[in-house]
């Protein structure tokens, strides 16, 4: 399976991972869409407590919305498993 990260002029990521590590360093409204990634998640967590995150897909990749309550003022780390 392909990485997250689009192929690039030197190449490719390529990787059999399931499990991803999205930072948000500015999640706006609480809500941020990871534009051109649409996997199949079969969960999303937040790292530091494990609570649930809601994804769903957007227009154009993936919707990440993470409750206000547990935005980090400097960066919240989302984990997504894939299945």
């Amino acid at each position: 399976a392909p990485g997250p990260a689009t192929p690039q002029p030197w190449g490719a990521h390529p990787t059999k991972r399931t499990t991803f590590y999205v930072q948000v360093l500015d999640p706006a409204e609480g809500s941020i869409e990871i534009e051109g990634y649409m996997p199949k998640v079969k969960s999303a967590t937040l790292f530091d407590d494990g609570s649930k995150v809601r994804v769903k897909k957007g227009n154009t990749g993936v919707v990440i919305t993470i409750p206000p309550e547990k935005v980090k003022p400097i960066d919240t780390i989302v984990v997504l498993t894939l299945r």
